[in-house]
């Protein structure tokens, strides 16, 4: 920077280890110099001192005050990316690096981070809801594993693709989901939450291995309860392959969970733990019956629960089930 030039009040400077400067004004030169000195205000301690132009133009110049305590108004609110914030605690330097606690005012969030990140708008909030004005990460490790891990970054999109075609009204299948009345529950609105339940559900193994063979099925524990009133949740939702998850759609579901009408006549779906699949077991001359065979075939094998509501579902007596086989063969026998 040539030593002629016109400097501006509060021109910044840039220390290559103690943060910005300010320019406060022209320094005496010293004694036999005819190098052209300024004086810097550092923005993270307050202190003023001079050094040659040259060198501060080069970011070489340190800050002596850089272990004084940060003087810093306990009012003043921040603007960021993520709403507003407070510095709430001065938690020192470590070597020349400032660390401060900043409290989010929009979810209350607290947070451990260096004074630069917030001079330079670069803190997270990662309980603001910026997906869809709805989603959140919940946790920041939770972000930093959607850049690493692969099956993590798969399973984000799942989450992203809920969230939005639920709450975006420009996703196109908004239509069938968010505007017919379904919703993603407020612990699934927290992607972290949402990451831990996927972990745990059974068939996730599989759902590593071969992620595009399958999907996270919300119809199939809820297929009597009426659209508007269906919800993503871990209670709610189980891993299925995508074939059975696309004849949800197709089939008529009944007022029996588990029971589906066909063409053909009323089917009991059991959800076989080996492949994931839904296994169509009949066809039965009606929906009782079907559930009946579910409810007896439940009783002896896996099947997972609340495929029908058992405190208001009187069975059909288990040796006249067979009775109402349209024809007789059958996927799967009671016995």
């Amino acid at each position: 920077m040539p030593s002629a030039i016109k400097l501006e009040p509060n021109q910044v400077f840039i220390s290559k280890n103690y943060g910005r400067a300010f320019y406060m004004g022209e320094a005496p030169n010293k004694p036999g110099s005819s190098k052209r000195r300024i004086y810097l205000k550092f923005e993270n301690t307050g202190n003023i001192q001079d050094f040659e132009l040259y060198e501060a133009s080069r970011g070489n110049f340190k800050d002596a005050g850089a272990s004084k305590a940060l003087d810093f108004d306990p009012d003043y609110i921040w603007q960021t990316n993520y709403g507003p914030v407070k510095i709430i605690e001065d938690l020192g330097l470590e070597g020349t690096y400032r660390w401060i606690k900043i409290k989010f005012l929009t979810t209350g969030y607290e947070k451990i981070c260096l004074y630069t990140s917030l001079q330079n708008n670069k803190v997270k909030d990662p309980f603001l809801p910026t997906v869809y004005g709805v989603g959140y990460y919940g946790s920041e490790k939770a972000e930093l594993n959607i850049e690493q891990g692969s099956i993590e970054k798969i399973i984000y999109h799942r989450w992203i693709n809920m969230i939005s075609r639920n709450y975006n009204p420009d996703d196109d299948s908004y239509k069938t989901y968010g505007l017919l009345g379904v919703t993603v529950a407020p612990e699934w609105q927290n992607f972290t939450n949402y990451l831990n339940d996927i972990k745990n559900k059974f068939g996730y193994n599989l759902f590593c291995m071969y992620p595009e063979l399958y999907n996270i099925d919300k119809d199939y524990l809820q297929s009597n309860i009426p659209i508007n009133n269906r919800i993503y949740s871990n209670n709610t939702t189980l891993i299925i392959r995508i074939e059975s998850n696309a004849e949800l759609v197709q089939d008529e579901p009944t007022i029996y969970n588990g029971v589906w009408k066909k063409r053909d006549g009323y089917y009991a779906k059991i959800y076989d733990p080996n492949s994931l699949f839904l296994l169509n077991c009949g066809p039965f001359d009606s929906a009782l019956a079907a559930a009946s065979y579910l409810y007896y075939k439940g009783t002896l094998n896996f099947v997972i629960n609340n495929f029908v509501h058992f405190n208001t579902f009187i069975p059909i007596p288990i040796n006249e089930v067979q009775n109402h086989f349209i024809t007789k063969r059958l996927l799967y026998s009671i016995f």
